[in-house]
């Protein structure tokens, strides 16, 4: 249970907020009412399913008041009735948690918070995304909106905390404007007595009103019902968005909302990633994001995906700029194969950057007044984009390797002579599985040469999106994986190495 809620009747009246310990004294005292019958002669287990029904709570998502006015805070409770417009939020909360979702607790975030208290605002955050993911129903008020064709233009779609508002509870009900319902964005345990009670019809079909709301949702945030479907499994204490290719996406989500206080942008979903980091206002949005994708580092096995972002200037392995995730890539993502990525060994932070295992491609631009022929029997290309525009390289390409000690002995970074560091790959035995699709890292020839570590740091090109390197045996083109055993890569112009980029 959250730390502090609103406890009302079976009509939603009678408000009054309670702490937890009170909370607690509540649902007891009404399990005993329920249960001093001598009629009642129920087993431990649905003593137990009376005890969680009535601990089950609604939680109120909105957009706070900005226009006219302002919400009722907890510092305002005693005097609540003197904000007319507040009070009427929270009393409609109430009033459609009781009569229509048969509850008698709620949480809303004004009021339900003391913001005054930094412990509290703390915990608060770091469980939001649990108080949502275990409330019994999400309400959601769209006070924008009046009809449903204009739904996607609420600007409950575009604010930072109501990405995880939309993703972690397992029902949700959209409201309008005057608190009527518009349907519900759940794709299971649906309640249909709900709509269609509200949504009166002979010929009311709910999955196909459901179908026009997802519409709507998809139109406003891009999120698509079975995009919802993947997002569900997010819900169990032990997911992990990296197996799925979720983690970009949901950081390419939330580059696109708009927050009050930078750091909000970062701090409101670390639920999504089921990872926690302190609260710390005022230490900015680039430092809080670099601070999550450690932890995420840390705590999230094989998230290669964490990497499938734009290098911005100065570029950063771990970006500082969430932005740079806006053009993720989804032909990497898309790929079943991203389930087996796997990293050669730990995916390390340290002193000295990220400690990452990485297949090298050196490659040179296209049409470099020769013919392509590869090294040797694996050959390859990629589209490099920067702000200065697109440029197509040739991978192993024969050519470049008479070249690279000379330009690494003048310490020259070189645009036309790059490599490229591929990071999903896995290794079987003695084998390494390489993908016909594989992410890289765009990075100078100053990494070709081991003992020139310390200029890793600098090693990163700026591109404005994810490098995709198109991979394939000159035998048998066209695999989606392909095996190189580990002593034929310098054979085939490939070198395996563990680098600490920065």
């Amino acid at each position: 249970m959250p730390i502090r809620v609103l406890a009302f009747d079976e009509t939603g009246s009678q408000m009054v907020l309670l702490e937890r310990n009170k909370i607690l004294e509540r649902i007891l005292r009404q399990v005993f009412v329920q249960t001093s019958s001598n009629v009642f002669r129920e087993t431990p287990a649905q003593l137990k399913e009376l005890v969680n029904t009535t601990a089950q709570y609604a939680i109120l998502s909105h957009t706070w008041i900005r226009d006219d006015g302002c919400d009722v805070v907890f510092q305002d409770w005693k005097d609540r009735e003197l904000n007319r417009r507040g009070y009427t939020k929270i009393a409609m909360f109430c009033r459609v948690a009781a009569t229509k979702h048969k509850v008698t607790f709620g949480w809303m975030d004004t009021v339900c918070i003391n913001k005054d208290s930094s412990s509290e605002l703390d915990e608060s955050i770091r469980s939001m995304y649990r108080w949502y993911r275990n409330s019994h129903v999400c309400v959601a008020y769209l006070s924008e909106t009046q009809d449903l064709e204009n739904m996607h233009l609420d600007s409950w779609f575009t604010r930072g905390w109501t990405l995880q508002e939309l993703l972690a509870p397992c029902r949700t009900y959209f409201y309008n404007k005057n608190w009527a319902i518009f349907g519900t964005a759940t794709l299971r345990y649906v309640d249909e007595s709900i709509l269609r009670d509200a949504i009166q019809s002979s010929n009311f079909d709910v999955k196909a009103w459901t179908a026009l709301i997802w519409k709507q949702i998809e139109q406003a945030t891009t999120i698509t019902s079975l995009e919802y479907q993947l997002f569900e499994n997010l819900r169990d204490p032990n997911a992990r968005p990296g197996a799925d290719g979720l983690f970009s996406r949901i950081m390419q989500l939330a580059s696109r909302r708009t927050v009050t206080r930078e750091e909000d942008k970062v701090y409101s979903i670390m639920g999504l990633l089921n990872v926690e980091i302190s609260i710390a206002y005022g230490e900015g949005s680039k430092r809080a994001l670099l601070r999550l994708l450690r932890e995420c580092l840390a705590m999230i096995p094989n998230v290669l995906d964490i990497f499938n972002h734009a290098f911005s200037k100065p570029p950063q392995l771990l970006t500082s700029d969430i932005n740079d995730y806006l053009n993720r890539s989804e032909t990497i993502t898309a790929q079943a194969e991203i389930r087996k990525w796997k990293s050669k060994e730990p995916l390390i932070y340290t002193h000295l950057g990220v400690r990452i295992s990485l297949l090298l491609f050196p490659a040179v631009v296209k049409g470099e007044r020769h013919q392509y022929t590869p090294q040797g029997g694996v050959s390859g290309s990629a589209l490099v984009e920067t702000t200065h525009g697109s440029t197509s390289y040739n991978l192993l390409d024969r050519f470049i390797y008479p070249k690279i000690n000379s330009f690494i002995g003048l310490g020259r970074i070189s645009e036309t002579h790059v490599v490229f560091g591929v990071i999903n790959f896995n290794t079987d035995n003695n084998n390494i599985v390489i993908y016909q699709h594989s992410l890289a890292i765009p990075l100078s020839l100053t990494v070709w040469n081991e003992r020139m570590g310390l200029l890793y740091s600098r090693a990163i090109i700026p591109v404005i999106r994810p490098v995709i390197c198109t991979l394939q045996r000159s035998d048998i083109p066209g695999l989606q994986t392909f095996l190189i055993p580990k002593n034929e890569l310098e054979t085939h112009g490939i070198r395996l190495i563990t680098a600490h980029l920065s």
